[in-house]
C-alpha cells in the first residue's frame, strides 16, 4: 500500500508523502473496516476534504472570473463539486485502484460507484492537505477540478454580447468592437483578455480561458458601465 500511494503522489504532484497513516485511511471504506475490525475510515477524512475543496475551489473561481456575479459563481461552484463531478477527478487519478472495500461492495462494483468515487476524492484531497498543505491540493485541483471549471464555466453564464448589441441596436449606437488587449498563462492555463469598445471608448474588459469567454465577460462589464449610466 505505502509504495502504492508514493506512486499515485509521485505522477501527478513529485512530492513524497510524510505521513502514510493518512492515505491509508482515505483509501478505506467503511464496509471494509467493519470486516476487519478497523478503527478507522474514509469518512472523517471526507469530512475535512470537503471543506478543503470548497475553499480551494471557491477562491479559484473567485479569482478567474471577476465579472461573475454571486449567483453565477454559486452555480459554477456547485457543478464543480457534485458528485458526477468529483466522480470523474477521481477516475482521471486512477483512485479506484487503491480503495479497500469489502466483499459486498467490492462484488456490487463499488469501485465504480460514482458516491463512493465522489467521496474518496475528498477524502484523498483531505490526506493530500494534512500531510504536504494547501500547495499540493492546488497540485491535484489544477490537474482535475480546475480544468473542468475552465472549460464548463460558460454554460453558467448569460449571452451578455447579445444583450449589449440589442442595448446598441436600440440606442441607434454605432457598432461595437471586441479587441485582444492581453494573452497570458496562469496555472499553465491560457487566459485571454478583451476589451469591448463603442466609439473607441473602452467600456469594459473581460478575461477567459478562451476569446469568447473573454468577450462575454468583456460585454458584462459594459452592461454594467452602461446601466450606472443611465441612472
Amino acid at each position: 500500500m505505502e509504495n502504492e500511494i508514493k506512486n499515485i503522489l509521485k505522477m501527478p504532484l513529485e512530492e513524497k508523502i510524510k505521513t502514510n497513516q493518512f492515505y491509508q485511511a482515505a483509501f478505506t471504506h467503511k464496509s471494509y473496516s467493519n470486516e476487519n475490525h478497523l478503527s478507522y475510515s474514509y469518512e472523517r477524512l471526507e469530512f475535512l476534504g470537503d471543506a478543503v475543496l470548497s475553499v480551494h475551489i471557491t477562491h479559484f473561481i473567485w479569482e478567474h472570473f471577476p465579472n461573475m456575479d454571486e449567483g453565477e459563481l454559486t452555480n459554477l461552484r456547485s457543478k464543480a463539486v457534485r458528485q458526477e463531478t468529483l466522480a470523474a477527478a477521481s477516475l482521471s487519478l486512477g483512485l479506484e485502484k487503491y480503495l479497500f472495500l469489502g466483499h459486498g461492495e467490492e462484488n456490487t462494483g463499488g469501485k465504480q460507484r460514482v458516491s463512493i468515487l465522489s467521496d474518496v476524492f475528498e477524502s484523498f484531497l483531505a490526506a493530500v492537505y494534512l500531510d504536504l498543505g494547501h500547495q499540493a491540493v492546488d497540485k491535484v485541483l489544477n490537474l482535475t477540478l480546475y480544468e473542468w471549471i475552465i472549460s464548463n464555466s460558460f454554460d453558467s453564464m448569460v449571452d451578455y454580447k447579445t444583450k449589449l448589441q440589442e442595448y446598441v441596436q436600440n440606442e441607434k449606437r454605432n457598432p461595437i468592437v471586441y479587441k485582444l488587449l492581453e494573452q497570458n498563462k496562469k496555472n499553465n492555463i491560457t487566459f485571454f483578455v478583451i476589451g469591448v469598445y463603442l466609439d473607441d471608448i473602452l467600456l469594459g474588459k473581460g478575461q477567459g480561458s478562451t476569446k469568447k469567454k473573454a468577450e462575454q465577460e468583456a460585454a458584462k462589464a459594459a452592461l454594467e458601465k452602461l446601466s450606472k449610466e443611465v441612472k
